[in-house]
């Protein structure tokens, strides 16, 4: 059985490893050379955006909000913006709650051995260690997520070590900062590496 391989991306409203989580998006892809492009079935990617008000509340001050990270969020495109409210769930424990279902619903195998399934993002440091700390306030663990820690991938390790791999021009169906489009893209650009 061919490994499954699951991009993840997310939104956050700072910077940091505690950062509060608005938006988390994956897809499911293949690295075989005749694969078809990560995103082209729809079931193949999920979206999970968290209500903002959920962090106005001052006992939730496990997550850390950073203003100038809103400052920005305010600057950025309509579709951006309204992709915030897509599969829209009150807390951080439901959108993993969400993202768990995909990661079960694709078949993906929470162990490791070299050759099986992988979790990648752009960078894993960022987006792994965020989701994990919210597994850590939201399920006392921060291994209460549907992966094994060394089943993590870096994207961006991978295009470093090949002399930073060009990475392909967005394609004009996706959304830059919509989490799901996001892991496309990346997806994408890692499927057109491997076909070299």
């Amino acid at each position: 059985m061919k490994p499954k391989h699951i991009m993840l991306d997310i939104e956050t409203l700072a910077t940091r490893s505690d950062a509060a989580i608005i938006s988390i998006g994956g897809c499911v892809f293949s690295l075989d050379k005749d694969a078809p492009l990560a995103g082209s079935d729809p079931d193949d990617t999920f979206l999970v955006s968290v209500n903002q008000d959920f962090y106005q509340n001052p006992w939730f001050a496990e997550y850390f909000v950073d203003p100038s990270t809103v400052e920005w969020w305010d600057g950025q495109g309509q579709a951006a913006q309204e992709a915030l409210s897509i599969n829209l769930v009150e807390t951080p424990g439901d959108a993993l709650d969400v993202m768990d279902r995909f990661f079960e619903r694709v078949g993906f195998k929470r162990n490791f051995n070299f050759d099986g399934d992988r979790v990648w993002a752009n960078p894993t440091a960022f987006d792994c260690v965020i989701i994990r700390n919210a597994a850590s306030i939201e399920r006392s663990s921060d291994n209460a997520v549907p992966w094994h820690y060394r089943q993590e991938t870096c994207l961006r390790t991978v295009f470093w070590m090949n002399n930073d791999q060009p990475r392909r021009d967005r394609d004009t169906d996706l959304v830059a900062h919509r989490a799901d489009h996001d892991a496309i893209a990346q997806a994408r650009a890692l499927q057109d590496f491997y076909r070299g």
